[in-house]
């Protein structure tokens, strides 16, 4: 079966705004089989909102549409329940489009769990960032699991897409566009995945880091075992933070103890 089984898109919108004293949801609407709790808020005032699903996860033929606006002075953490795992579709696709706007003297810290593609799945994503000024901030975490390595299910998908964009007044100064297509790439090899399991995309910007602040992750990524890593500095003067590992919950935790010392 390759239409969706809820005949429509699933659609999340939601604004939020500051009312003085802390972040609060403004607007929020969703689909089946999308939902949005409300927000715990965290000992740095942040809001942080989880996005659930209703459903075992991505099946084929689905298709997601977010829209986030984060409202002016305004601090949120959206993350989700689990992994997000995409299900076996020996035809057709499923695909998510999320759109983003970060308001003046905001952060957002945009936290997905990782994307765990089942085999014979086909996924494809697109995620635009809009930060209107030089006061809006972003941390973007992106994780991606080679497939159910546990049961030695590894690039078994048929085909992986993500589209990530990121400006800042309009002006591009991030776009990262991975295409992975198992059985005409050797995504094991030397250049992608190089024997790891997982690879994750930290993006930061905006932040204004301080040396101490880039120490104290570099000290991080230097005392992990089992990983590999490294920290480039865009022509923005942005970081983006790549890791590969093999463990999900491990690349996860090293990149929420970068994430403490930047928000």
């Amino acid at each position: 079966m390759s239409e969706n089984a809820f005949l429509r898109p699933s659609v999340l919108r939601m604004k939020t705004r500051h009312d003085g004293q802390k972040t609060v949801v403004d607007e929020v609407y969703f689909t089946s089989p999308l939902k949005v709790l409300p927000p715990v808020y965290l000992p740095d005032q942040t809001a942080q909102i989880f996005v659930l699903a209703a459903s075992a996860g991505i099946l084929a033929g689905d298709v997601q549409e977010f829209s986030l606006r984060v409202g002016k002075d305004c601090r949120l953490e959206l993350t989700g329940q689990s992994y997000e795992k995409i299900h076996p579709m020996p035809t057709g696709k499923a695909s998510r489009h999320c759109e983003v706007v970060v308001e003046q003297n905001a952060f957002l810290f945009y936290n997905p769990l990782p994307v765990l593609p089942f085999a014979d799945s086909a996924f494809e994503s697109t995620m635009t960032f809009h930060l209107l000024d030089n006061s809006a901030k972003l941390i973007l975490v992106d994780i991606l699991a080679c497939g159910r390595a546990a049961r030695n299910e590894r690039f078994a998908f048929r085909s992986y897409r993500s589209l990530v964009e990121i400006y800042t007044k309009g002006q591009l100064v991030f776009r990262d566009n991975a295409c992975y297509f198992p059985q005409k790439m050797l995504l094991e090899k030397v250049g992608l995945f190089e024997g790891y399991s997982h690879f994750a995309n930290m993006v930061v910007c905006n932040c204004n880091l301080a040396a101490e602040q880039l120490q104290a992750m570099r000290e991080i990524l230097q005392a992990e075992s089992g990983i590999q890593s490294g920290i480039s500095v865009l022509h923005s003067g942005d970081r983006v933070i790549k890791l590969l590992g093999s463990s999900g919950q491990q690349l996860t935790d090293v990149c929420q103890r970068m994430c403490a010392y930047i928000r």
